[in-house]
């Protein structure tokens, strides 16, 4: 998905992948995972950190506190403490941001203040807008997945490439 280019010639950054509650997509980021760490597939990428937005609806509700992206991901990730990598221009990695329709809260694109880096403090909803316009992590690929309903919020101008999960039918899954 992030080895295509945009028709200006320029490298994929944001995939956004839909479909209904329950058709696999979170089974697909795990698949998607696991393949990387095996070093199965996508052997280009360095660092893939997954990310799930009901965590960080739980965490947006339970701390008041503003942190930056990378405190955020050290978090939730504490192996990740004290790795300076990800604002490296060279760094080739991805943020799996799954389950979309699990943060609840409504997303300011236009009024948003702009941060430029992942050490930043900032309230989460901030964060999350960000790093999908780009301004933090500028260097690392983002894939989304949610429901169309609760993905249609983000505006398409942040969106490179848009899937969908369809399922399978009774023959395929017979294999």
């Amino acid at each position: 998905m992030f080895r295509i280019t945009k028709r200006d010639g320029r490298p994929v950054r944001t995939v956004l992948t839909t479909g209904i509650p329950g058709i696999g997509m979170t089974v697909c980021v795990g698949k998607f995972c696991l393949d990387w760490a095996q070093l199965c597939a996508n052997k280009d990428l360095q660092f893939v950190i997954k990310l799930s937005f009901h965590d960080l609806w739980c965490l947006r509700n339970s701390n008041s506190q503003h942190m930056s992206m990378m405190e955020v991901i050290q978090y939730y990730h504490p192996e990740c403490k004290g790795m300076k990598y990800l604002e490296e221009e060279d760094c080739k990695f991805l943020i799996i941001m799954d389950s979309f329709d699990c943060y609840l809260a409504p997303l300011d694109w236009e009024n948003t203040s702009v941060i430029n880096d992942s050490s930043t403090p900032a309230h989460l909803d901030a964060l999350i807008v960000n790093v999908i316009r780009g301004t933090v992590f500028r260097n690392g690929c983002l894939w989304i997945l949610g429901r169309q309903a609760a993905v249609s919020q983000i505006p398409s101008r942040f969106m490179d490439v848009i899937t969908e999960i369809q399922g399978f039918r009774t023959a395929q899954t017979r294999k």
